[in-house]
Formats: C-alpha cells, sequence, structure tokens
C-alpha cells in the first residue's frame, strides 16, 4: 500500500512538472517577437518554475529510490515503513544497535525481535522513530531498552540527518527533526533543497530508482556486531576533557517518564538495561549515579524490571570491547545471552 502511494506521488509530480513545461514552450514563444520588460519577466518566471518543478521531481524521485534502499541507516526506517511486527523491540542508542542481538534473543527467548536502536541521539529521537514505528506495525508485547548515561540528554544538532531525508513529509519526522538544527525550513516543503550538498544520497536513490545498483544492508534486524579492536576513544576523552558532568534536559526526562507510562496503558511490558561498560570509564562522568537513580526511580514508579550491568565481570575485560562505551560482537553476543537467561530466570517474558 505504501509503496503504491509513492508510485502516485512521484506520477502527479511528474504530470505537473511536465504541464509547467508545456505552458513555457506553448505561450511564451508562440509568435516570438523582441521581449518587453513585462515579457521578459513573466517568461523568467516561468522559467523559474520550470526549473524548480525539476528539481522537485528530481526529488521526488530521489525519495523515492531511497525509500527502497537497504543501504545505511536507511534500512532500519525502510523497515518500518514495510512493517516489521515484532514481538519483542530492543530500543535505544548505539548502545542498543551495537550490542543487543535479535538472533541471540530470538532463539533464546523464542521470540521475533527486532532492533530499533538509533547511534547517536538520546531518548527524543529514539521516542520519535518508536512513534514512527506504531504508525506502520501493530505494538509490541515486550520492550527491552537500552539505557546510558546519554539517554536523558539532547544534542542540539541532527546526527546523520540525510537518514531522515525522505521521510521529512510525515508528521512524525518533521516534527522530530524540526527540534534539532540541521533542515532548513523549506526543506520540509521543497522535495530537492533538502538534498542540496547531500550528493551520498541522491546518488543512492537514484540508483536504487533506475535500477543501476540495489544496496544491501549489514545489519540483521537492526543490529550491527561490530568486529572492530580497541580504539582510542577513551584515552582521548580521559585526557582531553578529565572529568564532566553531563548535563540532563528535563523536557527528555519528563518525556521518558509518559513513555513508560504509555507504555503501561498499552500493555507494553518494557524493562530496562544498563548494558556493560568499561570499569575504567565508570570514573569520567561526575553525576553517573544522579542518572542511574532516575532509572531506579523510574523502575520503581512503573514496577518494571531494571538490570545494570555495568559492574558486571564483563566489564573487567578489555577483550569484550572496542571502546569503553560499547562492546564488541564478541562482547554483544555474549551480553546478549546472558540478558536472556537473567530474563528467563525472573520469568519476565
Amino acid at each position: 500500500m505504501r509503496s503504491t502511494l509513492d508510485d502516485d506521488r512521484l506520477k502527479k509530480g511528474i504530470l505537473r512538472g511536465a504541464i509547467l513545461f508545456f505552458c513555457a514552450f506553448k505561450f511564451p514563444f508562440s509568435n516570438f517577437h523582441f521581449p518587453t520588460v513585462r515579457t521578459f519577466l513573466n517568461r523568467l518566471s516561468i522559467f523559474t518554475l520550470i526549473g524548480v518543478a525539476v528539481l522537485s521531481l528530481l526529488g521526488l524521485a530521489v525519495d523515492h529510490g531511497l525509500r527502497k534502499t537497504r543501504e545505511g541507516n536507511f534500512a532500519e526506517w525502510n523497515d518500518i515503513r514495510n512493517g516489521i511486527n515484532a514481538d519483542l523491540l530492543v530500543a535505544g542508542s548505539s548502545k542498543a544497535w551495537v550490542q543487543i542481538s535479535p538472533s541471540v534473543l530470538d532463539t533464546a527467548l523464542n521470540v521475533n525481535s527486532y532492533n530499533l536502536g538509533l547511534d547517536g541521539y538520546g531518548f527524543n529521537a529514539q521516542h520519535m522513530r518508536f512513534r514512527y514505528y506504531e504508525q506502520f506495525n501493530r505494538k509490541p508485547a515486550y520492550i527491552i531498552y537500552a539505557v546510558d548515561l546519554f539517554t536523558l540528554t539532547k544534542r542540539p544538532d541532527l546526527f546523520m540527518p540525510e537518514q531522515f531525508a525522505p521521510y521529512l513529509d510525515d508528521s512524525i519526522i518533521a516534527k522530530g527533526t524540526q527540534a534539532y538544527q540541521g533542515f532548513a525550513g523549506i526543506d520540509y516543503y521543497n522535495p530537492f533543497t533538502k538534498y542540496c550538498k547531500r550528493p551520498r544520497p541522491v546518488a543512492i536513490g537514484l540508483s536504487e530508482l533506475l535500477g543501476i545498483r540495489h544496496f544491501e544492508s549489514a545489519k540483521y534486524k537492526g543490529y550491527e556486531g561490530q568486529n572492530v579492536a580497541w580504539d582510542s576513544t577513551f584515552e582521548k576523552a580521559r585526557r582531553l576533557r578529565g572529568q564532566w558532568v553531563e548535563e540532563l534536559d528535563d523536557a527528555t526526562i519528563k518525556l521518558f517518564d509518559t513513555f513508560l507510562a504509555d507504555c503501561n496503558k498499552k500493555d507494553i511490558k518494557v524493562m530496562m538495561v544498563y548494558p556493560p561498560e568499561y570499569f575504567e570509564a565508570r570514573t569520567l562522568i561526575q553525576n553517573r549515579e544522579e542518572i542511574l537513580s532516575i532509572y531506579k526511580r523510574l523502575a520503581e514508579k512503573y514496577g518494571i524490571v531494571f538490570l545494570d550491568y555495568s559492574d558486571d565481570k564483563m566489564s573487567y575485560n578489555i577483550e569484550y570491547f572496542y571502546n569503553s562505551q560499547h562492546l564488541n560482537r564478541k562482547g554483544a553476543e555474549l551480553f546478549t545471552i546472558k540478558l536472556s537467561s537473567d530474563l528467563l530466570k525472573i520469568g519476565w517474558l
């Protein structure tokens, strides 16, 4: 149904462009004579409209192609639009995306799961993704929410904003992205301007639309384990920033509270999990305990499970991490096995 609507939208755009093109060449150039200023301005206006129409059609074509691709972050957004209908959702930031494996969950818990982890964002954008999911899918029975020290913060700008470009005509995505710096006001109305200075998604979209190339995703059901060696980000953070206080956003805390309340009303069973973090990193953020206390308070308020693995024995073994905040593939799949086993032990499902 969604694909048919997109096709109709593209056809209507092409028709409008053809009408404008016909008007420009049929009327201004019949009985040609040297143009007056008024005639010149009229023709200039028509050619401007034609230019806008052509670029708008190009933008619609790119949108259409990107809604078919499996490349990068577009894969999850398109999975959502096409219908996932998972029993269990994994939600959060990159702490979910690279650390909790649906393959392990499906086998261990006998469910159909999907990982909605959204890299680089706190809860505001994560909530936008969940609302977008609700629009196209039946409600999940369970949500595993991976929380961290940045979930309740809000960045000022959009991270990898091109991933939202094909969906800006949706009210949920439009409202959600307008809360960040990234797109200009006209980008929500003109299909092309949002791709200015973003040639890569244009190339991907047109390649998909014209059948030149189909891109596949490296992820499995939204999860992408990282076969990466330990990097230097932790040492750099410790050297450059030392210790710092992470600024919490009151509106985000309130929104997370509301989300948990809504899930209770909708009979969606939520649990929060704080995945392992490399032990030396626990000293960097000075208000760490304050943040954890918020999760504990909300868990008690709504009677939900909160499992904190930040002091798990995995946190003391560097071979499971590729940086202080993220498990590598080996660590992520071992952690998901452990999480699944603990959920079965406490009878969460």
